[in-house]
């Protein structure tokens, strides 16, 4: 991931792989931690069945922690827990990418 422009709808997509090959998937969530440290969990969403092991989550900057999830500017990381349709949740790579601020 890059960098990205605070106010910005973005869309989080992952795609959940074994050794190159797509681990089909049950649903997921993914975990941000911002800039200050704290975790922030969100419900993924399939984007199609799961055969294809992708899961989305729509994300939008907004300074109010409930209306929006990337809530301040700085680096943040992201993990994601999937429950895989062979049994047992998988944990994604962590994956760092920075929210910039507006003038």
């Amino acid at each position: 991931m890059g960098p990205y422009q605070v106010g910005i709808p973005i869309e989080f997509e992952m795609e959940i792989k074994d050794n190159g090959v797509v681990v089909p998937i049950s649903g997921g969530t993914f975990t941000f931690k911002d800039p200050a440290g704290v975790l922030i969990d969100k419900a993924g969403t399939l984007v199609t069945d799961g055969s294809d092991g992708k899961l989305k989550f729509d994300a939008t900057y907004n300074t109010d922690p409930l209306l929006g999830t990337l809530t301040i500017a700085g680096n943040w990381k992201l993990q994601v827990l999937v429950d895989t349709t062979a049994g047992g949740p998988w944990e994604s790579s962590i994956i760092e990418f920075r929210v910039e601020a507006n003038l």
